[in-house]
């Protein structure tokens, strides 16, 4: 865990250092999307997929733009998910007779 947070910290700088240096705009989209890895290795989605964002807006790079794609997806099934409620769907259930 802690590795992680290193390596968002880490990447936070080559940002900034970059942008100060006027670098690649490769090198920063690079740079923000290992920090989107390391958001969702922490399990922060929301994070990783505005960072994957951010990536893209630099540099439209066909893997990120993938890895984008999934995690949206897959926020879309947890979000889905967590709406659901177990319990009041056995109440409606015993209510109905089904």
């Amino acid at each position: 865990m802690e590795k992680y947070q290193d390596v968002i910290a880490e990447c936070e700088k080559a940002v900034t250092k970059g942008r100060e240096i006027f670098a690649d705009y490769k090198i920063i989209a690079r740079a923000n999307a290992r920090i989107a890895a390391a958001y969702h290795k922490l399990g922060g989605i929301e994070s990783a997929i505005k960072f994957y964002q951010k990536s893209l807006t630099e540099f439209r790079d066909p893997g990120v733009l993938e890895k984008l794609r999934v995690l949206e997806k897959e926020k879309k099934i947890r979000d889905e998910e967590s709406y659901r409620d177990p319990a009041k769907a056995v109440s409606i259930n015993i209510y109905y007779h089904i």
